[in-house]
């Protein structure tokens, strides 16, 4: 007798999870004869895979995320930059530059310190005080005096566009819908099992032949999910011995 093979599905991967149930709703929408017999199940299967669907986007990174970390990076080289930009005026034949440059080098290597080493939040408040401290009437002519107003500049851009991107970042967080990847998993999982439990038993009740077609779909569709899922679990364990 024709029947749906089982398949433990909940073993999957996200990706693999979610591309399961969108061939499954393919499936579903070719074998026409099926649909009448599942009733509100197939509308409540795709409702639950648009669910899926934003729950796996959601735990995907931001693409803000990248664009950050590429500006801290920025924002780090400037900060090194103007730090060795004062050394460098330490040393200058001119008494009075490499006097600027020591009182500097109080502010910006002794009060903030490596800046770089803190948080993404910290860093940036702690840059902006530091930015405001140069340009305040205690350390002005000083940079003047080390030309370094352009190290500050470009310091306070990056600085300013890591602040930016992350409240875009926070912003597009609002913006979604909170939607738990494991949440969405276990409701499509409990109405694919409906749909499978019910079909299994319609065969029992009316014979295969309505059916034949959609359940060899499936059983394909199982029998290719399976294979992927015992291959890589065959690559770990070849992988562990190795090890």
């Amino acid at each position: 007798m024709d029947k749906i093979k089982g398949f433990a599905i909940a073993a999957t991967p996200n990706m693999d999870f979610f591309q399961f149930h969108k061939e499954h709703i393919q499936a579903l929408e070719l074998e026409t004869a099926v649909l009448p017999a599942l009733g509100g199940l197939f509308v409540s299967y795709k409702q639950d895979f648009v669910k899926l669907d934003v729950a796996l986007k959601l735990i995907h990174k931001s693409d803000f995320t990248h664009l950050i970390n590429e500006e801290d990076g920025v924002r780090d080289r400037m900060r090194t930059g103007l730090w060795h930009y004062i050394q460098a005026a330490k040393v200058h034949k001119s008494e009075e530059i490499a006097d600027a440059g020591r009182r500097l080098d109080i502010v910006v290597g002794n009060t903030y310190g490596n800046v770089n080493k803190l948080s993404n939040v910290q860093q940036s408040a702690a840059v902006t005080n530091l930015v405001q401290d140069l340009r305040s009437d205690k350390y002005k002519n000083d940079i003047a005096l080390v030309r370094g107003k352009e190290w500050v500049d470009y310091l306070e851009e990056s600085n300013n566009l890591v602040i930016e991107l992350t409240q875009a970042r926070e912003n597009e967080k609002l913006s979604k819908p909170d939607v738990r990847m494991a949440d969405a998993r276990k409701a499509i999982d409990v109405t694919y099992r409906a749909i499978t439990d019910r079909v299994n038993a319609l065969v029992v009740v009316e014979g295969a032949d309505k059916y034949a077609g959609y359940i060899k779909r499936l059983n394909n569709l199982i029998d290719k999910y399976t294979s992927a899922m015992n291959m890589r679990a065959g690559k770990r364990k070849a992988a562990k011995e190795k090890a």
